[in-house]
């Protein structure tokens, strides 16, 4: 008897700690709570994400439900994620495809590197190509299409020029050097000719300036010791003194406190904050 009721509150631990069905599926590429998948289909989907994982540095996990516990198709597949110990990389990065049948809602949940892989922009274009296959009832075959756009997003990016750090899960754009042409080396040097002259050509009208200066400086003397006029610098100092200045300080245009969400290989990404504290992105849609 005492055994059983010790099994019964170890069980019943188990299940308050599980509060989330990330407990039976940790760590799992695939999970189809909702059984959409048969055996097959599963078996490529996690073959397709091991593929993706190898090519991009970035993880991926497809998840089907019936039940998300009360819980929002965004708070559902962003806690799954966390919870589930998914991601690459100190950053963590990577995507979680959702498919709710609850509600019939297909949710895309971004984090890390993903986020700027997979733009606000992108992610329409996923739910775009997902839902041809979601309205046929081809669920396996929505997930694929995710996997493998996804994927072609990222061989764009490396086509733009831009560099993936799977550890740190940033993207770094790469600076293009332009080559000169045997024309804009010619013109370069005609410039750079062009300017020599220019300034020599100040420096000999400053000398002229100087020498006309001096000898004016030179005529005015004498004619004022002939004529006996004088000129009180003193006043005009003291004039100059008393006058009053006002100061003002222009109200400057800084920063309106708006943070952005920053920009990767194919524009801006909105994030939010998970109640688990960690930052996604993502976006969804009814089927």
């Amino acid at each position: 008897m005492k055994r059983m009721m010790k099994i019964g509150l170890v069980s019943l631990l188990l299940a308050l700690l599980c509060v989330m069905p990330v407990c039976a599926a940790e760590g799992t590429p695939v999970a189809d709570m909702a059984g959409l998948f048969a055996e097959d289909e599963t078996a490529a989907l996690v073959e397709g994400i091991a593929a993706f994982q190898q090519h991009t540095g970035i993880d991926a996990v497809i998840v089907t439900t019936t039940d998300k516990e009360g819980y929002s198709a965004e708070a559902y597949a962003d806690l799954f994620y966390e919870q589930g110990g998914y991601g690459k990389g100190s950053a963590r990065s990577g995507f979680l495809y959702l498919i709710d049948m609850e509600e019939r809602e297909v949710y895309i949940s971004t984090a890390g590197g993903a986020i700027e892989l997979l733009s606000d922009s992108n992610i329409e274009k996923l739910l775009n190509e997902a839902y041809h296959y979601l309205s046929d009832a081809e669920y396996a075959g929505s997930a694929e299409a995710v996997l493998h756009l996804a994927s072609d997003y990222y061989d764009q990016a490396m086509k733009k020029g831009w560099s993936y750090d799977a550890e740190s899960g940033s993207w770094t754009a790469a600076v293009k050097k332009r080559a000169l042409t045997p024309l804009k080396l010619l013109v370069s040097a005609l410039l750079s000719a062009l300017a020599g002259l220019t300034a020599v050509g100040n420096v000999k009208r400053k000398y002229a300036m100087k020498d006309s200066v001096a000898q004016a400086s030179a005529s005015a003397a004498g004619l004022l010791a002939i004529t006996g006029a004088a000129f009180s610098f003193h006043t005009q100092a003291d004039e100059l003194l008393h006058r009053s200045t006002e100061r003002r300080l222009l109200p400057s245009g800084g920063a309106s406190g708006r943070g952005g969400n920053g920009s990767g290989p194919f524009g801006p990404s909105t994030t939010h904050m998970s109640s688990g504290g960690m930052r996604h992105g993502g976006g969804g849609r009814k089927f």
